[in-house]
């Protein structure tokens, strides 16, 4: 019966006896018996138990946010979000929840403080993403206000509030619509960056690109007056060296400058584009391995994201950029070193990509010579690039590529 399931499941996620993954699964179990699917609220075993039953819930969930594995506790947080929201559609009966974790957001002790700051992330994630029943505007104020006061400390919960921030943006984007708001928001996140910055934090700067990519989606033209300070402190952070964070502020640039007639930032951006274009190119050098190795998962993933988003940049500024990076494309081009070769070629294929101009199409006809040298040496790296180079030549320039001093030699080295 539904509640002979529940008295199992929560029995046996207290019992700290029990595998620590069976646990998990039970907590996760339970959680989903708890989750309506798709917001069929008939669906949840929540309407088919006993009041005390789901005091007993609620108990196990609460318990285990205290719990001495971090992997129980980060369970226990997404079962307690779930139990409250649901709650929040029937009966409203936990109203102690909210309060309770806001005070333990300045507990005394680290973990009570981080299961707060997870619980009250999921909290607002599933209220927004989910659909769920809304708070009361002074329960969200509460939520909010607790998180964002926990951000003005840098401590060992800064990650774990970043992720509760990011979680909440789309749940408080009206709030964000009051300039005095977002004002407060961007500069929270703004100083932790810094800080993270500062002390090489790759996992919370990452969270911070995250949250940001997030700001934008939300503030779109309204984040402008806070742009160029942004930039500045993301290019510091290309300088630590971390291929996984690379890839996402790569991913951050890119979305914040795709061309459309909507996109105000691009404007304030000219001052800064070529400057992006060397961050991106030097921590491309820094993170190629002086080896390479085409079974390398991470050769083509570091290529191609950065030859996306100097692409992206060079939509909009080649013209502007153009001899510095025809400058370093051709101090490079040269260089024996494979990495030297590649960096290359990757700013070879952005201009490719960008706006038509007259430089580009002289730059592709004088190089052909050279990308057939590339593509006869064998190397497997090298090759791959140098196809990626003429496949952009193609889409971008048919006419020079189809030119026959250049598609007869390219085809045959290609067939053979």
């Amino acid at each position: 019966t539904p509640e002979h399931f529940v008295d199992l499941c929560t029995r046996a996620f207290r019992s700290e006896g029990l595998p620590l993954q069976i646990r998990k699964t039970v907590g996760t179990v339970l959680k989903m018996a708890v989750k309506p699917l798709k917001s069929n609220f008939d669906m949840t075993i929540w309407k088919r138990i006993s009041d005390q039953k789901r005091e007993e819930v609620r108990a196990a969930g609460v318990g285990c946010l205290v719990d001495p594995n971090s992997i129980i506790r980060k369970t226990a947080a997404d079962l307690v979000a779930d139990v409250f929201c649901v709650d929040c559609c029937f009966e409203k009966s936990w109203p102690e929840l909210l309060p309770t974790l806001t005070r333990n957001l300045d507990h005394e002790s680290p973990v009570v403080q981080n299961s707060a700051i997870q619980t009250l992330g999921y909290i607002c994630e599933r209220l927004f993403k989910e659909g769920m029943a809304p708070l009361g505007p002074k329960q969200k104020d509460v939520i909010i206000a607790g998180l964002c006061k926990k951000l003005e400390t840098y401590d060992q919960n800064t990650l774990s509030a970043m992720k509760s921030l990011e979680y909440s943006i789309q749940f408080i984007s009206d709030d964000l619509r009051d300039q005095a708001a977002c004002t407060y928001v961007l500069n929270l996140v703004m100083g932790v960056l810094k800080r993270a910055n500062a002390q090489a934090h790759v996992d919370v700067v990452t969270q911070v690109v995250l949250c940001l990519g997030e700001l934008h989606a939300v503030l779109r033209d309204r984040v402008g007056r806070y742009f160029q300070p942004i930039a500045d402190e993301l290019f510091n952070s290309y300088g630590l060296g971390d291929l996984s964070l690379f890839i996402v502020l790569n991913d951050f640039f890119q979305t914040l400058l795709t061309p459309s007639p909507s996109n105000t930032l691009i404007g304030l951006f000219s001052d800064r584009s070529n400057l992006l274009n060397e961050k991106v190119l030097e921590s491309l050098l820094a993170l190629l391995p002086g080896e390479l190795n085409s079974s390398d998962a991470d050769l083509p993933q570091i290529v191609e994201s950065s030859a996306q988003v100097m692409s992206t940049v060079n939509m909009s500024f080649l013209t502007d950029n153009f001899e510095n990076l025809f400058a370093f494309a051709s101090g490079f081009i040269e260089k024996p070193g494979l990495p030297d070769r590649i960096t290359a070629l990757t700013v070879i294929e952005s201009m490719i990509c960008g706006p038509g101009d007259p430089r580009t199409s002289q730059m592709i006809n004088s190089m052909f010579a050279g990308l057939h040298q590339y593509f006869s040496l064998n190397t497997p790296e090298l090759q791959l690039a140098t196809v990626n180079v003429l496949k952009k030549v193609a889409l971008h320039y048919p006419r020079d590529f189809m030119n026959q001093n250049n598609a007869r030699p390219t085809m045959t080295l290609v067939i053979e």
